[in-house]
């Protein structure tokens, strides 16, 4: 409090004279991200003398549920009894024969005790999971934990990779010899048929993958063709025994180059290819070592995404836009092929010489052929699913090319060679590590190689993709109910890492061919072994075979390759997909094909943001309005208090907040509060307490503070409290609020609060309506005559809260309410209560709205009842386990924390004193873990009912006994609505 008198020393007045007075300090001087908030006339004065400058940036602490309850015991009494000072209520009676009953302690259980002790709930918590590997290995028993044992091993000093091959040894030795003829003979045999399919399926993607790997179509890389196939066989090879060999979690996947990897290999290449003109010794050098640069970068994102457990967060980008990539790739392979087809020089290019080139009759047959040969087998693939008709049907296509240049007497293969229907032969010595050729370091360009790294860091972004798509799918086709998206990133980053390092590139699990590979029979990881083998042969065999191969072959691939993701993104996506996300997807596949490939999938992602932004500034964040009529806090309050809180509730203006505050959503909250700040529904239904609950808001931008500085300024100028609830001292909320300045000025300090949680801040309210109660009553009622006077329009109403402003329709509203409350006070309490007769009073207080008994029959009930003297925080009855008790509060205040089984939530409130809760009769009981603790601060008095003594009384005293089962009852009910209202709200 020091330190706040000591800032609230000079006024504004003040502050606004000694400007006048010729004090000429900078009052503007703010940088940039404090440009548009509105100056502080305290922030940079300089005083008199010469002093430092004062910049007020403090803010008030943050409200928690002990300290708002504290202040709510000091009010039990407000309205209540007589007296103007009726809010500090102590009963004493020197002379009462009632005698405080000693507090058994053994007589009552301490929940918490027990909830820690019942070892049992630990067998049903519904917020256990088992989440990690740890966790589940420690339910494991211990002969089924290997890696137990190889730590046990390591931590006496044996290696473990000697107990692993000991282990073999052992297992080994108790084979018999049907067992290894069957994992050593059969096993293999029968997996050829699965490996020869494996096999096949990695010639066709080396014919059409690795042959347009480098841009064939300009003159510098058409005879890299060659070096293509090799690079591709050999990265296929290496991620191959990776995946085989234990790297990843599927035992018969295939790995393979990204066909999607192929436009950023040309944007490379013809960019080096740009850079390096007149320099041509260096292109293919210099392209080659950034190809392989490349896959070494994408290999070291992988292992740091899988090492840090990351591969969660790969699966948050949006779907539409890879599947608008894909569609660009099917775009550029649909190209491709017509170059490839056509052997144009220099690429596609949108001019009419183009156009006259591919009409010319040969060419216009080169590149149509294929095409049409391509939609032959999608119209066969429509009838006809079968895993073998793709690899059969150019199987076919080859063997058909050959029997008709075999045929024509005036044809050879020479020939069509030169026409271009075949491909041209490498040089008969060409061995398939010819591509190493190519890495002469010394002619690398290694500035342009760094140059290229934006290009790297987008093959990279689009390959990592993939992972966390083509892992569950795959999971999903071969049944394997578990598996490890992280493990699989980091068996890629080895297999991508190791295929740059031996000048190879990228690669990954191939979800098409992994399921024909599965399907084929290939369950076993020595399958994938030797699949790796047969490629190996395969690329051992050398290039030679690619002077045998049609054109119309590999260009019929690339075509099917090209509308098959054209298909997916275009056509498969029609209808299912709102109308935004497919346009994205057309605009990500026409700006690929007209610019650039890593143009398009920066466009991609401006318009992910973008829909973004959208679409989060759509969603209300305003998740629920209430009033204080019907927003309350569950604090246990006295009936005449109830009664005037609801009376005045409507001056409580809640709004529940969700999502994020951001710049797109801020301005749909600040309209909504202005418009309830309008005249004349300000007027009509006046407003002293705005609370902005932000229990579900998940972040806070720059431009939200800047928001709430507004409705600040505005809450400022209507007079009002603005509170903020569900928020820590400590969390990123209260910071960003504090460092962007909302608390400006010391009135800000005064007017804006929080607190920890929204049932803090009702509770806050209604103690301020209740103190400005009390000073109402002590200025209008004359303690002696109770006459009561209503002020003039221009009277000033002061209060605890509110001083020094105008009347206005808000306190005109609030001293009307106060007014009623206090004539009902005078009639219903007649004179009879009066201090010093204990227990009367208390119970004559206690029950003066809630029963219409007179004194004399109040009387009758006291003996039945008990006055014991409670120790500091001690749980005193849990009504899951001790006989029904009735309770009246004396003194101090009584915690009451409800616990709701099967769920494990906690609600906690109090009583305060002149208050009754409990149960009178067994059959109301209710079954709900419901435990009463005395105050950890105040000493606490109650009066109590025990089930026996109330046994007494329904004999005695029937009626009596009635009446205070209907009071019983009624309470039980005003606690129920009152708890279920709290639980929705804050909900």
């Amino acid at each position: 409090m020091s330190s706040h008198k000591k800032r609230r020393g000079m006024s504004i007045s003040e502050t606004i004279a000694n400007m006048n007075q010729g004090n000429s300090n900078d009052l503007s001087g703010r940088n940039y991200v404090f440009g548009s908030f509105k100056h502080s006339q305290l922030s940079n004065l300089m005083a008199q003398d010469g002093s430092e400058s004062m910049h007020y940036s403090s803010s008030p602490a943050v409200h928690s549920t002990i300290s708002v309850n504290e202040e709510t015991a000091t009010l039990a009494g407000v309205g209540v009894l007589e007296g103007p000072d009726d809010e500090n209520v102590v009963f004493e009676d020197e002379h009462s024969s009632y005698e405080p009953v000693s507090f058994q302690e053994e007589h009552y259980q301490n929940l918490h005790e027990d909830f820690l002790n019942d070892s049992s709930s630990l067998l049903h918590d519904p917020h256990r999971s088992y989440s990690t590997i740890g966790e589940i290995e420690e339910m494991l028993p211990d002969e089924a934990n290997d890696t137990d044992l190889e730590n046990q091993a390591q931590k006496r000093g044996h290696n473990p990779s000697l107990s692993r091959f000991s282990k073999l040894i052992r297992d080994a030795s108790m084979l018999d010899t049907h067992t290894v003829i069957n994992h050593c003979v059969t096993k293999p045999i029968s997996y050829l048929p699965a490996v020869f399919l494996g096999t096949l399926l990695n010639i066709l993607d080396a014919l059409s993958y690795g042959m347009i790997m480098f841009p064939i179509g300009e003159q510098i890389f058409s005879g890299m063709g060659a070096a293509g196939i090799s690079m591709f066989y050999l990265s296929c090879v290496v991620s191959q025994l990776v995946y085989s060999l234990g790297g990843s979690g599927f035992s018969s996947g295939i790995g393979s180059e990204m066909i999607e990897a192929t436009p950023f290999f040309h944007s490379m290449a013809m960019s080096v290819l740009k850079q390096l003109k007149g320099r041509e010794d260096s292109v293919i050098p210099t392209t080659i070592v950034a190809f392989a640069v490349s896959s070494v970068v994408t290999g070291l994102v992988f292992f740091l995404l899988g090492k840090c457990r990351l591969g969660s967060l790969v699966g948050f980008f949006p779907r539409h836009i890879l599947v608008g990539c894909i569609g660009g790739v099917g775009y550029f392979l649909t190209v491709t092929g017509i170059e490839v087809s056509s052997r144009i020089e220099g690429g596609i290019e949108y001019s009419l010489p183009v156009f006259h080139y591919l009409t010319q009759p040969l060419v216009f047959l080169q590149w149509s052929i294929p095409w049409a040969l391509a939609i032959i087998l999608v119209i066969v693939q429509h009838f006809n699913h079968n895993a073998l008709i793709v690899p059969l049907y150019f199987i076919l296509v080859f063997v058909g090319f050959h029997a008709i240049v075999s045929l024509v007497p005036s044809w050879s293969l020479e020939q069509a060679r030169q026409y271009g229907w075949v491909f041209e032969s490498p040089p008969s010595n060409e061995p398939w590590y010819g591509f190493y050729k190519y890495y002469d370091f010394s002619l690398v360009d290694w500035m342009i190689v760094m140059k290229e790294f934006p290009i790297m860091l987008a093959l990279t972004f689009f390959g990592i993709l993939h992972v966390p798509i083509n892992v569950p799918a795959l999971a999903v086709s071969v049944g394997m109910d578990q598996f490890d998206v992280d493990r699989e990133l980091v068996a890629h980053g080895v297999s991508n890492v190791v295929s740059g390092l031996i000048g190879s590139i990228q690669n990954y699990l191939v979800y098409t061919n992994s399921v024909l590979f599965f399907r084929a029979g290939a369950d076993s990881r020595l399958s994938g072994v030797m699949l790796a083998a047969a490629t190996a042969g395969v690329m051992f065999a050398g290039p030679v075979v690619i002077g045998y191969i049609p054109v119309c072959v590999v260009g019929a691939l690339i075509y099917l390759l090209g509308y098959e993701l054209l298909k997916e993104a275009l056509y498969d996506t029609r209808g299912r997909l709102a109308r935004f996300e497919y346009l994205t997807i057309v605009v990500i596949v026409v700006t690929m094909g007209a610019w650039d490939f890593v143009y398009g999938i920066l466009v991609g992602i401006l318009l992910a943001c973008l829909s973004f932004v959208v679409q989060a500034a759509r969603r209300p964040i305003i998740s629920g309005v209430f009033t204080g009529e019907y927003a309350r806090s569950i604090v246990l309050r006295h009936p005449k208090q109830q009664a005037f809180l609801q009376d005045v509730g409507n001056q409580i203006y809640v709004l529940k907040l969700g999502g994020s505050l951001f710049f797109g959503s801020i301005g749909g909250l600040e309209k909504k509060i202005r418009y309830r700040f309008q005249e004349p529904i300000f007027s009509r239904e006046p407003i002293r307490y705005l609370i902005l609950d932000l229990n579900n808001v998940f972040s806070l931008d720059f431009s939200a503070v800047e928001g709430l500085r507004r409705i600040r300024n505005l809450m400022m100028e209507k007079n009002c409290f603005l509170l903020i609830s569900s928020v820590s001292s400590t969390g990123p909320t209260v910071n960003a609020l504090r460092d962007a300045g909302l608390w400006e000025l010391p009135e800000h300090e005064e007017k804006i609060q929080l607190f920890n949680t929204l049932n803090s801040a009702l509770e806050w309210c209604e103690n301020m309506f209740l103190k400005t109660y009390s000073d109402i009553k002590s200025r209008t009622i004359n303690s002696r005559g109770k006459s009561i006077t209503k002020p003039t329009p221009a009277q000033k109403l002061t209060s605890a809260y509110d001083r020094g402003v105008v009347s206005s329709p808000r306190e005109s509203h609030i001293f009307n309410a106060a007014t009623r409350q206090v004539h009902e006070e005078v009639i219903s309490s007649g004179g009879i209560l009066t201090r010093g007769n204990i227990p009367l009073n208390l119970f004559m207080a206690t029950f003066q709205v809630l029963s219409k008994l007179d004194e004399s029959e109040f009387a009758k009930i006291i003996p039945f009842f008990e006055r014991e003297v409670l120790p500091l925080k001690k749980a005193f009855h849990n009504s899951a386990k001790d006989p029904p008790c009735f309770y009246i509060v004396e003194s101090g205040q009584v915690t009451i924390d409800y616990t709701f089984p099967h769920t494990g939530f906690k609600l906690s409130t109090s009583a305060l004193p002149l208050t009754a809760f409990g149960n009178v009769a067994v059959h109301i009981w209710s079954h709900r873990n419901t435990v009463y603790s005395s105050s950890s601060t105040t000493e606490t008095i109650v009066w109590k009912l025990v089930h026996s003594n109330a046994v007494q009384m329904q004999k005695k005293q029937p009626k009596l006994y009635n009446e205070l089962l209907n009071i019983s009852i009624r309470l039980l009910s005003e606690r129920f609505d009152s708890i279920t209202s709290n639980l929705l709200v804050a909900s």
